[in-house]
């Protein structure tokens, strides 16, 4: 779902003429943080409501187990969607075209992580399993994830950041977006 919705975004951008500038790095970073904490609190959420769905007359429960995180997700999503639409009524270009990079990466990993995540979970965790979901080779590979993750962040900051100034500067052509 990360890696799906951070494409959105970038076709979003291309689609719009918004440049890949130091702002729309930033805020991909935040799309992916937040899309990062979406979906562990909607796979915690699952992993607590496995026990709810053994006993097929408990199906509401498991239900109304998993009901306060989504809702929890969509609030939060709506109060940064607000905070950042206010943005939109800036007549700064650059305030604008960040403001509609994130609200509309919120709209995408919301949906993403309320749709995608379950179903990849109910695909690769299924409910009915014997044993505990978590073992060493899962706790294993999350570890690498997290690695990853942060790896990825840090080759944004230390590479591709200078490489996109060093590419600006080539050009010789002012950037569309005014700081």
């Amino acid at each position: 779902p990360l890696l799906l919705s951070l494409l959105w975004v970038l076709g979003f951008m291309a689609w719009q003429g918004i440049a890949l500038n130091i702002f729309s790095l930033l805020v991909l970073v935040f799309l992916l943080g937040l899309g990062l904490d979406y979906a562990a609190f909607s796979t915690a959420a699952y992993f607590s409501s496995i026990g709810y769905r053994d006993d097929p007359h408990n199906h509401i429960n498991h239900i109304n187990h998993i009901r306060p995180t989504q809702n929890a997700i969509i609030l939060t999503t709506a109060a940064t969607m607000l905070g950042f639409g206010v943005l939109l009524l800036s007549r700064h270009p650059a305030l604008y075209a960040t403001a509609l990079c994130v609200v509309v990466g919120m709209g995408i990993v919301m949906v993403l992580s309320l749709l995608l995540t379950p179903l990849l979970l109910r695909y690769f965790v299924p409910a009915d399993r014997d044993s505990h979901p978590l073992r060493l080779y899962h706790a294993l590979s999350s570890l690498l994830g997290v690695f990853y993750f942060a790896g990825s962040i840090a080759l944004l900051s230390l590479l591709i950041f200078p490489l996109v100034a060093m590419w600006q500067k080539l050009r010789r052509r002012p950037d569309p977006v005014v700081y």
